[in-house]
């Protein structure tokens, strides 16, 4: 990869979180905002915007999944200025809406804390039964 294309790369990683310009990044790697953004979606696939849209639904996904912090205060730790068009963006890129995936995740937890108790009593019962199986035969 270019080297400063990897530096905007990085700079777009720390800055995740707030809007950064065209004019800003180019500056950044000192070359023209036109060279900076056909570069940018030559190297990474993705324009500047859409790759730090990428990042964000990405730590919104870890924050859901790893936090108790209400979708709007994900939006305020991610960025996003308008949690109702985060959402939108969420769900287009996710296919579910940050509560629906966050209440997905939980259910899974619970579905599978379930299994395994489920699992550990089922192993449980069939070692007692080989065990009063193998004492009766004797």
């Amino acid at each position: 990869m270019d080297y400063r294309i990897q530096t905007l790369v990085d700079f777009v990683c720390q800055n995740h979180h707030r809007k950064i310009s065209p004019e800003e990044v180019a500056q950044l790697v000192n070359l023209s905002t036109s060279r900076v953004q056909h570069l940018f979606k030559k190297e990474t696939g993705l324009s500047i915007i859409a790759y730090q849209k990428k990042l964000q639904i990405e730590k919104a996904r870890a924050l859901l999944s790893q936090t108790v912090l209400s979708v709007k205060e994900v939006c305020t730790a991610i960025g996003a200025q308008h949690p109702s068009r985060f959402s939108k963006e969420f769900k287009q890129v996710i296919g579910t809406t940050p509560t629906q995936y966050r209440k997905a995740l939980l259910q899974d937890s619970v579905v599978g804390k379930a299994s395994k108790q489920a699992s550990k009593q089922q192993y449980f019962v069939t070692t007692q039964k080989l065990w009063v199986n193998s004492r009766i035969s004797i």
